[in-house]
Parts: structure tokens; sequence; C-alpha cells
């Protein structure tokens, strides 16, 4: 499967919306539907609804992933191998957040690959608030995602050749404004840079890079023994400060025994259009 590999360049903090119900939480990644949701946004700025419309059902981007030097991370698979249950191992493999793209199918059998991969931190930053009104100030701390040294933070993308100045002027435009929380006092912004990488096309079985939210057949394949996580996340839209509908979602690093689709639905909150985007970029282990 040839996907585009977008490396966001000199993005070293950001603030990532959460899965918690807490306002203040910060998670550890930006999800595959806040960077779709935010490509969407700048998109419908730049060019006609109905032009935009036809490349978002025909684009699929993965949640924020790294690169250190030639080296590609993804997420941690949740499937362990049943023989690796009484060795060391063991536990950390349940730990571990990401694992080097080049050790999946190792990681699948069983074999001994790098565990301590962690190329991000939350921080606690001091801030000022001033009132509007008295101009007292008030201060306060604000949680963080600092991407560590050496790691450039990057996502996959998947769209039609005919999007690519849709997707590039989107995505510039995003870069200048930036991406997550706190974009008005510098957070998020990045310099863009695109590598063309080749993933596994063929499997019996799936790891998930993404959120994903299975159609109803799709719902009806998945077996009880598979390897999973639920979460559930919303999201604001920012033109009205709304906050949407919580939705349930198939974790990153969720391994499936079919190569996953999923859906991309169109609604309404409060009269405000949006989409729920849940169709994942995958990628196939050959075991059998």
């Amino acid at each position: 499967m040839r996907l585009k590999l977008v490396k966001l360049k000199g993005m070293r903090i950001l603030r990532p919306g959460g899965i918690k119900e807490n306002p203040r939480y910060v998670d550890r990644t930006l999800h595959s539907d806040t960077i779709f949701s935010a490509i969407a946004s700048k998109a419908f700025k730049l060019f006609g609804e109905n032009e935009v419309d036809n490349f978002l059902k025909n684009l699929r981007v993965s949640s924020l992933i790294y690169t250190l030097g030639e080296d590609i991370l993804i997420f941690a698979p949740k499937y362990i191998p049943q023989n690796l249950k009484d060795d060391s191992n063991f536990k950390m493999m349940k730990k571990a957040k990401y694992v080097y793209l080049k050790d999946i199918t190792k990681w699948f059998k069983g074999e001994k690959v790098r565990l301590d991969l962690d190329p991000s931190d939350i921080h606690e930053i001091p801030r000022v608030a001033l009132d509007r009104l008295d101009n007292s100030s008030n201060l306060f701390y604000s949680s963080v995602l600092m991407v560590k040294k050496n790691y450039i933070p990057a996502f996959l993308a998947d769209y039609p050749e005919e999007f690519e100045e849709i997707f590039s002027s989107s995505l510039r435009l995003l870069g200048d404004e930036g991406i997550g929380g706190d974009r008005t006092i510098g957070f998020g912004l990045f310099d863009l840079a695109f590598e063309e990488i080749d993933l596994p096309s063929e499997g019996d079985h799936w790891v998930i890079l993404s959120l994903y939210r299975p159609t109803i057949e799709e719902l009806r394949r998945i077996p009880r023994n598979s390897y999973y996580r639920i979460v559930r996340k919303g999201g604001w839209l920012s033109d009205l400060n709304l906050q949407k509908p919580r939705c349930a979602f198939f974790e990153e690093g969720s391994v499936f025994k079919f190569k996953p689709v999923g859906d991309l639905k169109f609604l309404e909150h409060h009269g405000k259009p949006f989409y729920i985007y849940g169709k994942p970029i995958s990628i196939g282990v050959k075991l059998c």
C-alpha cells in the first residue's frame, strides 16, 4: 500500500485534546479524527464545498506517529503472543506505547524488539492570566505535550492523486496556524516534509493506526477474542466553541483479523455540520 508520510517538522510543543472528561487533561497523541477535522477546516477555507466533500470522503489519515532518523515508530499492537505469558518480556510489551515499524512482524512472532521507545513527555508549564477589567494577574499551570529531541512527529495519509493540491495547500495553512489547543500562543505550529512509503497490504492480522468506527457489517465480523480497546472521544466545533457529542472508537494499536474499512458520518450539532471520522489506516501482518 503506497502512502504519504507527512512529517510535521519543528513541532516540539502542542496541546492535544483528550479522551477523558477532565478538560485539563492532555492526551499523549493527536488522534486521527483531530488531524482529519483540522485538514477539513482549512480545506473548506481554501476550496469550494463540493470539491472538498469529495476529497474528505476519499481521505484516510493515521493518528500522530513519529520518526527517529530513518525509522518509523507506530502504535504498539494490543496483540501479544500467547507463548510469552510467562516471559519476563510480557509486562513490558503490555506497557509499550510504540514499536518500530520494521519490527512489527517480530512483535507478532514473540521475538525480542525494542520496547523503551517514548518520543514525548507531558509537562506542566507556568502561565499568567490577566483580568480584563482591572488587569490583575493570576499564575496557573497548563499541561502540554513536548516532543523529545531527535523525534519528528508525523502522520500517514492516503488519498487519490487528483486531490494533491487540496491536501498540500490545506496542510500548509494548518502548519502556519497550528493544530491542537492554545494555537494563539504558538503551540502546534510546524513545517512540512513529505515522503512516500510502502506499508504491508496483505495479512491475516491488521493493526490500526487511527481511531476506528466500524460499519454495521464490520461490527458483526469482530470476534470476542479480538485484541482491542474501546475509547470515547468528542472534540470541539472551534468556530462556535461548541463541544461535539462523544463517540466510541476502537483505539490505535487494536488488532483485527480482517482489513478494517471504517465509516465517515456527516452530522449536525446545533445547526453546525461536522464529520465523525472513523476510517483507519492499518498495517497487514502475515503469520500463516
